[in-house]
């Protein structure tokens, strides 16, 4: 064992920081209470222009790297991952209508970019900008910076902060209990020794209209010295919400980690709040729960301990008397950073792949799931991959929670940064990360898994935002991440939506894409997915499916133990004139293997579900156009933006290819 209690562990030289050992099952942690009553707001509707310019005058960029952690070795366990995955190097992005244009490059590096996705909006945060896109139009709608900008424009957080401050790390999320958006920004003022965090919360579930503000003070006095606050992350469940930060000197020394509970009854009636503090000296990053369940009283979280201890937080007596309980949970050895681990990216660029921290924790049906980096031995040298976490709560403190299965997955080409999690009503894992090595730039990925899939085994990846041919910034600036967002889309509890920093002309741009992982693989059901659903890939251009020559979507099957398969969604807008009495024309044209029998299927946006509108057997050269013809009311098929989504699958004894050569949805006057 090492001998660094969490109440002992100094600051080391050069702005390195140890954390510490295995801590008590049982630890009193020193806390403090404060009533706060919420400021006055602001109304997103009162911004001219809704959708501004992004400028700033230049400041300094954020690319030191003085902060850099050492996690300690732990007791050696003997535990292994239950799989470990090496992917496949895929460089062509799936075809993804969903993948919009996330917020450019504002202020600061990196870009730490999160998202929350309402029922009919997406609301997205950058260094230090919001965005908020209109899901029916799938366009911006709203665009502001979160501070003060050049000219008349007021920024969306102005009113909070000094002119001199710094604002940063901003956070945001949806809660589906409170149906609220949240965003988080934190302040720092070198000149006054002040440091806040500032919570703002919509009234609604619409996030354009009016927003609340509650500022907390984050800085402290700790022995005789003034510290600031950095890094804070978000969890919370039906009665609170948890923001834990980290604690620095002015000098950017070290101290550990501050967490403030906050009641949310109170706050989101606009009346006093209590918010308790909870001094955890010696600790790193904490990220507590995202809980949906609206029946869940406790908030858990997750933080890395040792190379071989993530320790686990149970925030009991929600909401009128928070209790912070800690237990410590072996899990298989973590290949550590150790702050000096990059991933290699194009034109001999190195990026920080991130620190040894979980990137989020998410709490559903009484299961904690999160992720770390990985370092990964190779043969000369390494890969930076990703584990990922599930662990049994067992309803602790009663009993202690237990580990349930975790999962190493690294690719044999590329470095991975930042893996970044959600989990949707199917237990279904989506993660997102960035992909790069020394002959390519990032590009997004998305990897995920079923319940039903072997422990700890990943069983899909994909390229959802493909690299970007323009370099990032110059060979001494490599700050990347500092975390990505991941969230549920509440309107069918499962959607994943994602985004991730992406490289753009010597600056950073985000991107935000949705991905649905709901295919069905082992018999012929309807399909329930977006894009490419079942089979090996489906691979192509949409630009190919508007004319009939030969080239399209080419679908490869994939064995599904009795059969193969192959299918592929197609979100295309209807074209002609919508009037009462027409009905929707669904032309399709297929070639390729002979004989394979083909089902064409549409999205039923009412009932949410596919429906079976045709069938036919494929040719290899001019098959036909197979027409059909819906009668139903056209509310069940089309959406408010004038899109419907269709599915076109395949299904034979032996392996085949497919290419949808054209497909397209139009209006047609009923023919009796």
């Amino acid at each position: 064992m090492h001998g660094f209690g969490p109440f002992t562990c100094l600051p080391v030289l050069f702005g390195f920081a140890c954390l510490s050992a295995a801590a008590p099952e049982t630890q009193q942690y020193p806390s403090s209470s404060e009533v706060i009553q919420p400021q006055p707001g602001f109304d997103t509707r009162s911004f001219f222009p809704q959708i501004a310019t992004l400028s700033r005058p230049p400041v300094p960029r954020d690319t030191d790297d003085k902060f850099r952690f050492l996690v300690g070795a732990g007791e050696p366990n003997g535990l292994r991952h239950d799989y470990t995955t090496i992917a496949p190097e895929i460089r062509e992005p799936e075809a993804y209508p969903e993948t919009l244009v996330g917020l450019p490059e504002s202020v600061f590096d990196p870009a730490d970019c999160e998202l929350a996705v309402g029922p009919t909006h997406i609301l997205q945060v950058v260094n230090t900008s919001v965005m908020i896109f209109d899901k029916a139009i799938g366009k911006v709608v709203f665009q502001q910076s979160m501070d003060e900008v050049p000219g008349t424009v007021k920024g969306m957080f102005e009113d909070y902060v000094e002119a001199d401050s710094l604002v940063y790390d901003p956070r945001c999320w949806y809660d589906t209990i409170s149906k609220r958006f949240f965003i988080t920004v934190m302040e720092k003022n070198t000149r006054l020794k002040r440091s806040r965090i500032h919570l703002g919360y919509s009234k609604t579930s619409n996030p354009l209209g009016g927003w609340g503000v509650l500022t907390i003070v984050t800085g402290r006095i700790i022995s005789k010295v003034p510290h600031w606050a950095d890094f804070n992350t978000s969890g919370w469940n039906k009665d609170s919400i948890v923001l834990p930060y980290l604690q620095f000197t002015y000098a950017d020394k070290f101290y550990g980690s501050d967490i403030a509970v906050i009641s949310k009854k109170p706050l989101l009636e606009e009346k006093p709040v209590t918010v308790k503090k909870f001094y955890v000296p010696g600790v790193f990053t904490i990220q507590p729960a995202r809980t949906v369940d609206a029946t869940v009283a406790t908030i858990y979280g997750t933080s890395l301990q040792t190379d071989t201890t993530m320790r686990i937080y149970a925030f009991t007596g929600l909401p009128a008397s928070p209790v912070m309980n800690t237990r410590d949970v072996a899990i298989p050895k973590v290949g550590l950073l150790s702050g000096s681990t990059p991933a290699r990216a194009k034109a001999g660029r190195t990026l920080d792949a991130g620190l040894d921290r979980p990137q989020q924790t998410i709490f559903r049906k009484n299961r904690l799931y999160t992720t770390l980096p990985n370092k990964v031995a190779v043969t000369g040298g390494y890969r930076v991959g990703l584990a990922f976490y599930e662990f049994a709560t067992n309803a602790y403190p009663t009993q202690y929670p237990t580990l349930l299965q975790s999962g190493l997955s690294y690719s044999g080409a590329d470095d991975w940064s930042y893996p970044t999690l959600a989990v949707n009503a199917d237990g279904d894992i989506g993660i997102t990360y960035t992909s790069s090595k020394a002959t390519s730039n990032p590009a997004v990925h998305f990897a995920s898994r079923k319940p039903t899939d072997l422990k700890g085994k990943l069983t899909k990846f994909a390229v959802v935002k493909a690299a970007n041919i323009l370099d990032y910034k110059t060979k001494e600036e490599h700050r990347w991440g500092d975390y990505f967002g991941m969230a549920v889309d509440p309107a069918d509890g499962l959607t994943f939506w994602g985004t991730a920093m992406v490289t753009n002309s010597g600056k950073w741009a985000t991107a935000v894409f949705a991905h649905a992982n709901r295919g069905v693989t082992n018999s012929v059901k309807n399909p329930y997915a977006f894009y490419k659903n079942q089979g090996a890939s489906a691979v192509g251009k949409v630009s190919d499916l508007v004319s009939t020559d030969s080239k399209g979507v080419v679908m490869t099957s994939a064995s599904t133990n009795t059969t193969f398969l192959a299918s592929a969604d197609f979100n295309t807008k209807v074209e002609g004139v919508r009037i009462r009495g027409r009905n929707l024309e669904v032309d399709v044209l297929t070639r390729g293997t002979e004989g394979v029998d083909m089902v064409l299927w549409i999205f039923n946006q009412r009932l949410f579900k596919y429906e079976k509108i045709g069938e036919w057997q494929n040719r290899a050269i001019g098959g036909p156009i197979k027409i059909a013809n819906l009668q139903a009311a056209l509310t069940d098929y089309v959406g408010a933006d004038g899109r419907v989504q269709i599915n076109v699958q395949g299904v034979h004894p032996t392996a085949f290819a497919v290419n949808v050569d054209y497909a397209r949805v139009v209006f047609q006057t009923h023919k009796s």
